[in-house]
């Protein structure tokens, strides 16, 4: 398969054989090899004439921001931060994705480096903001009641590690708490851990060749950092190279931090963006921008296991100028990116978004979030996820705002709880002979119906009340019947019959007594 799958690159255009050289790391998966190689090629019907984006909805309303807008999601809502030019970092929170109350963090107020962005991750608990100060170092503070109030600052470094100036601090939240990623000034990844109230952890080392980049050449004020997402106590993290390649590293355990190994994300060449990642359904995906083509493009990649990322596949077949790197986050729907097409003859300063429903093997056309391209938008689009939709949020350049849109995505059904099942109903019992030459056998009959509560898919019948003496299991697939052979004459025999469902659900027990 593997010599097929290079015929297949010598035969292809170049977004082809960006696909099919997936094949040199994952020769063991024909179906995953086949559905990259013809991703490029698929062609997808146009733009929808109505955007399914609620309008753009002015979440800031003070101006004054200089930093990317980004945001989190957790049940109770998006929650969006950014930082503004009095070096206060502030927040909006919204429990639909519609109607947004701005405040600040606090425990921020006046300590955000200019130009730095400010992060955030949510969980159950509630939602974690990071940032890094003008004497670069790193900072949280955590809120339980969606903004409410803001805990103290609690350093993330330790002032044994100084943080690159160039850098900012990203953070990830799982079930079992927040991971915070760290670019020292070693240019070498960390990572540390905590609950949200609690202090961090000692930063663990990620890399040790300082092979991390934190600065674009291509845009004087892009910070770098290392992007992560958190699953249950395991997370991925993805960055960056010095020499514009892309990585990733993989923690089985983030409490406390297992040992990893640094995995190259195949790359296509010359990336400009931070690389992006994002988990779904086993899915991994990482998304990142680079200056293939004239315009530049946009590209993701996939991996199931963390050693075997895809080659980087471009989104669409028209690189649209893109502006900058994409942002990519997932819910029931799959996963989404977004992104700024630049300045050019589509759609100029336009917020964009793709969505794929089956983890990144097809996705949907290329297409703006709003009704009406514009010209002032730069920047990242930062996106968001829960079972309500997706909130993408950008910095509007002409009155230096934040603006958030919301796609409403179907909530999932939650499923419907069993009921108990009840006991088998219209018993009956009699006693019959069979009569051979040479002697008699009595033998009980026993038939009844199933019950009126539940659907069970077996019937177990004991002799006895307590249930030990198990005679018989019969499927609910069989005619609902036993025969119980050889009794003994004048004797009374009592049966108990339960039914049991698909989820071991047993019923109360319905009972019957024959005498022979």
């Amino acid at each position: 398969m593997m010599l097929h799958c290079w015929h297949l690159f010598f035969q292809n255009t170049l977004p082809q054989k960006l696909s099919i050289l997936f094949c040199q790391i994952a020769s063991r998966n024909f179906f995953l090899c086949l559905a990259l190689s013809t991703l490029s090629s698929i062609i997808h019907t146009s733009c929808p004439s109505t955007t399914p984006w609620s309008a753009a909805v002015n979440i800031s309303n003070s101006g004054g921001i200089t930093s990317n807008i980004f945001s989190a999601a957790t049940t109770a809502g998006f929650m969006a931060v950014w930082a503004d030019s009095s070096n206060n970092a502030l927040y909006s929170f919204s429990s639909d994705g519609i109607h947004w109350q701005t405040g600040f963090v606090t425990a921020a107020q006046g300590n955000v480096a200019p130009s730095s962005d400010v992060f955030v991750a949510g969980n159950a608990t509630g939602f974690l903001v990071t940032w890094i100060d003008s004497a670069n170092n790193g900072w949280s503070s955590f809120s339980s009641n969606n903004g409410g109030s803001w805990s103290s600052a609690i350093q993330i470094n330790p002032n044994t590690l100084t943080l690159n100036p160039n850098s900012d601090v990203y953070v990830g939240a799982g079930s079992s708490g927040f991971v915070a990623t760290m670019i020292g000034n070693d240019n070498n990844a960390y990572v540390s851990f905590s609950t949200g109230t609690a202090a961090w952890s000692s930063p663990a080392q990620v890399t040790s060749d300082g092979s991390v980049y934190s600065f674009n050449q291509n845009s004087q004020t892009t910070r770098g950092f290392v992007s992560v997402t958190v699953v249950g106590n395991s997370c991925m993290l993805a960055w960056l190279g010095n020499l514009f390649p892309t990585f990733s590293a993989y923690f089985s355990s983030i409490n406390p931090f297992s040992s990893t190994t640094v995995y190259p994300i195949l790359d296509v060449g010359f990336f400009e963006s931070a690389c992006i990642v994002a988990a779904n359904n086993g899915y991994f995906m990482a998304v990142a921008r680079a200056n293939a083509g004239a315009a530049g493009q946009t590209y993701f990649s996939v991996a199931t296991i963390p050693s075997n990322w895809a080659t980087f596949s471009a989104f669409t077949t028209n690189p649209a100028n893109p502006d900058a790197g994409p942002w990519v986050a997932a819910n029931q729907a799959g996963f989404m990116s977004t992104w700024i097409v630049g300045a050019s003859a589509n759609s100029p300063g336009t917020p964009m978004w793709t969505l794929s429903s089956n983890n990144g093997f097809n996705w949907t056309p290329v297409c703006s979030i709003l009704a009406t391209p514009s010209t002032t938008i730069g920047g990242p689009v930062g996106l968001s996820a829960n079972t309500q939709g997706f909130i993408a949020t950008w910095l509007d350049s002409s009155d230096l705002n934040a603006y958030a849109s919301f796609y409403a995505t179907p909530v999932p059904t939650p499923p419907t709880p069993a009921v108990p099942v009840s006991a088998p109903t219209l018993l009956q019992g009699v006693a019959r002979k069979n009569i051979f030459l040479t002697q008699i056998e009595l033998l009980n009959i026993i038939t009844w119906s199933p019950p009126v509560q539940g659907i069970p898919i077996a019937y177990r019948i004991y002799r006895n009340a307590r249930l030990t003496q198990l005679v018989a299991t019969i499927s609910s697939n069989t005619p609902l019947r036993y025969v119980d052979h050889n009794r003994q004459p004048n004797k009374t025999y009592t049966y108990y019959i339960v039914a049991i469902d698909a989820s071991g659900n047993v019923s109360q027990p319905a009972s019957i007594a024959i005498h022979t």
